[in-house]
């Protein structure tokens, strides 16, 4: 298949962020569920703010934001 550049530059950038974030993962291991720059002291709740949960109608998705 020969695609121009264009049309598949964005799916290039998307798999290259992948990639990077997993190499962290695999580098920080456990560290990357904390901040990995500075402590957030005044941060009170790591979750997903009850504002942007949503229902889809989606179950898997619904009930990873849920």
């Amino acid at each position: 298949m020969n695609l121009p550049w264009n049309k598949t530059e964005k799916l290039v950038q998307e798999l290259a962020w992948r990639d990077y974030w997993q190499q962290v993962w695999v580098a920080k291991k456990e560290l990357i569920f904390s901040d990995l720059k500075q402590k957030q002291l005044d941060v009170d709740d790591y979750l997903i703010s009850k504002a942007v949960k949503a229902k889809t109608g989606i179950r898997s998705i619904d009930h990873a934001i849920g």
